[in-house]
């Protein structure tokens, strides 16, 4: 159909410029060709009176513009042929009857072997005081076909064909009934009712115009087949459009500015919308569209139409229930539409959305599927949120947003690449679960660590582990979308607990698009061990000989690490023993009063390889050998007896 069209346009554009057709009629030979007499009947004569003209010549050959003057009636009979030369036509200020018959048809059309649009400048009836009749005529190659103004004409059965304007022309003041006609190839629109005119079109057939029928007024448009058109029916006034059959169409039924009844209208595979309302409030009854690319265009300021239209079929779908207009606090659960392709239609419903929000407030959406559409969600003026729902085969979008709308995602519902903004105020953000995992430096999990989860430096959340080392499920954001793009938000996530080591704290540039859930997990011990407690006092000098020398350490310890640091002044040498975080070192032989320094160096380290500080060192002197107290003191009690005799002897010689 996109094919026949362009076919369409082009062949339109051939007429513009005046390019002839193969049509080949009667008429002249070609300049600087002589032949014999013209066997036409020349008129250059204005009309006055009334007058017939009919089959006696072969044509009528206006060489002139012609005025039938008001009160004069020029009759034309069946099979009678009227030729116009360039730039000429016929001009009717009373009547015209041109009544044929079946295969005797009224013809006129341009004198020329070679005809093309626009040859001619058309018929025009404009204050006629007498009705006129077309009826089994044929209107060709002229610039307009039949134009009407103030004037009272009948058009039936009849065709005109390759027109520049218009094929028919209702103007101001007319009255006319335009029925069974065929209308085909005429460049600008087939039918024109303009502003006070009085028009029924019905039973036509109408095709390869730009327009078929353009409203400016009340017409009545019954039971009309238009093809391929760039817009099949085009109404600014409140007309009756019923009944009409609309077919491989750019375009089937607009409505502008204006509240035209349109009902009982067929509209099959048009490439564009099967119908399109702007500002409008327009009565819409049951009306079937199918295969269209776009069912219904009902823009933000024609919702009100949406209160009283009735079954209105868009693909076995009534068109209804895709609009959702004043709704608050409503939950749309579980719905499913697939625009009717299970049923083999295809096309969107509506150029909104296969759910369109007009002045909504706090909508749900959830566990819904929504495929085969131009949008899936669209809203103006609305705010809404969308959870746990699948899109696919969104043409434009699957969320647009028009104007004064916010939305959200969650779930991974939506696409944010995937999102249209529209117009002015518009947001919207998709969230998605995330959570955090803490565990020890063995993978078993922690209970009760802190977690704080930020974006930038604001705290979203701030909870702590469960048994299982895991936080609840948290809803973070992921993106933004708004008139500046779609802009990601990224979190950092630190967690605090004492005795523990991870590494980075905290992990930053998470996006949960990418990622819904990050571990922590200890890296073990980073802090240097230290000794608690130490058996043996620092200076002690009544070490047994048979004692033993035990240090506690705070942390589990590497054995050998700590043995190969163990050293005893003496050249010492003894066995280690372990008990958890103690070493005991019962020495082998040790000297009687020897004193004995101990000394732990850095290499002592823990489980993780961390070294202790610095050097430990302690001394002790070990007990003396037995007898060796006694002697000492009767030694000393010798010395003092010595000492005091002298010192007798001394003081006695004084006194002496």
């Amino acid at each position: 159909m996109k094919r026949e069209l362009a076919v369409l346009i082009a062949f339109c554009i051939l007429l513009g410029t005046g390019i002839a057709t193969d049509v080949v009629q009667p008429g002249p030979p070609p300049m600087g060709e002589t032949r014999g007499i013209d066997p036409g009947l020349p008129w250059t004569d204005n009309i006055t009176t009334d007058i017939t003209w009919d089959t006696s010549y072969p044509y009528i050959w206006v060489k002139k513009n012609i005025w039938v003057a008001a009160g004069a009636v020029l009759t034309i009979t069946e099979g009678a042929t009227v030729k116009f030369n360039p730039g000429t036509g016929l001009y009717v200020n009373g009547g015209i009857i041109a009544n044929g018959a079946p295969f005797k048809n009224v013809t006129f059309m341009p004198y020329t072997n070679t005809p093309a649009t626009s040859d001619w400048h058309g018929i025009q009836l404009e204050n006629s005081t007498v009705p006129s009749i077309f009826n089994h005529a044929s209107v060709k190659f002229s610039e307009s076909g039949i134009m009407c103004w103030g004037s009272e004409a009948t058009i039936t059965n009849s065709s005109i064909e390759y027109t520049y304007f218009h094929g028919i022309l209702a103007g101001e003041g007319s009255t006319m009934l335009i029925k069974n006609n065929y209308i085909n190839f005429t460049t600008w629109s087939g039918i024109i009712t303009d502003n006070r005119s009085n028009a029924v079109v019905v039973n036509n057939n109408i095709r390869s115009s730009y327009y078929g029928v353009v409203c400016y007024d009340t017409a009545e448009i019954q039971n009309n087949l238009i093809r391929l058109c760039i817009l099949g029916i085009l109404a600014w006034g409140d007309a009756n459009i019923t009944f009409n059959q609309v077919r491989d169409c750019m375009d089937g039924i607009h409505g502008f500015y204006a509240s035209p009844r349109v009902e009982n209208n067929l509209i099959v595979s048009c490439d564009g919308n099967g119908t399109r309302f702007i500002h409008s409030n327009a009565i819409l009854n049951n009306n079937t569209l199918v295969y269209n690319n776009v069912g219904m265009d009902i823009d933000y300021e024609s919702k009100n139409l949406l209160d009283t239209m009735q079954n209105n079929l868009v693909n076995g779908i009534d068109i209804r229930d895709c609009f959702f207009v004043g709704k608050k606090d409503m939950v749309i659960d579980g719905l499913f539409i697939d625009s009717g392709w299970s049923k083999g239609y295809y096309g969107s419903l509506t150029a909104q959305g296969s759910v369109t929000l007009y002045d909504c407030k706090n909508i749900t959406i959830q566990n819904s599927t929504i495929i085969h559409t131009r949008s899936a969600v669209f809203a103006t003026n609305s705010t809404f949120k969308i959870y746990n729902t699948r899109f696919e085969n969104s043409t434009r979008s699957q969320v647009y947003l028009e104007a004064n709308a916010t939305g959200a995602s969650f779930n991974r519902s939506v696409d944010p690449t995937a999102v249209i903004i529209g117009g002015d105020n518009c947001l919207f953000q998709t969230f998605d679960n995330f959570r955090v995992t803490v565990e020890d430096y063995y993978g078993e999990p922690i209970l009760g660590a802190r977690v704080i989860v930020r974006e930038n430096q604001l705290v979203l959340h701030d909870l702590t582990t469960n048994l299982s080392g895991i936080t609840p499920i948290l809803v973070v954001k992921d993106r933004t979308v708004s008139d500046s793009g779609v802009i990601s938000s990224p979190l950092n996530v630190e967690v605090l607990i004492d005795g523990y080591n991870f590494e980075p704290n905290p992990i930053t540039g998470i996006y949960v698009n990418q990622t819904r859930e990050i571990s922590f997990t200890d890296l073990g011990d980073i802090f240097p061990p230290t000794i608690q407690n130490v058996s043996v006092a620092d200076g002690d000098r009544t070490f047994p000989l048979n004692g033993t020398i035990r240090i506690r350490f705070n942390e589990p310890m590497n054995r050998t690490s700590v043995e190969n640091a163990f050293s005893i002044t003496g050249n010492v040498t003894g066995t280690f023993s372990w008990d958890g975080f103690n070493v005991t070192f019962t020495p082998d032989s040790l000297d009687y009063g020897a004193y004995y320094t101990v000394i732990i160096s850095t290499a002592a380290a823990d489980e993780w390889g961390n070294n202790i500080d610095s050097p430990i060192s302690f001394s002790f002197t070990t007990v003396q050998a037995p007898g060796t107290s006694s002697n000492t003191i009767w030694i000393v009690l010798v010395v003092i007896f010595l000492i005091g005799g002298v010192a007798g002897i001394f003081i006695l010689k004084k006194l002496k």
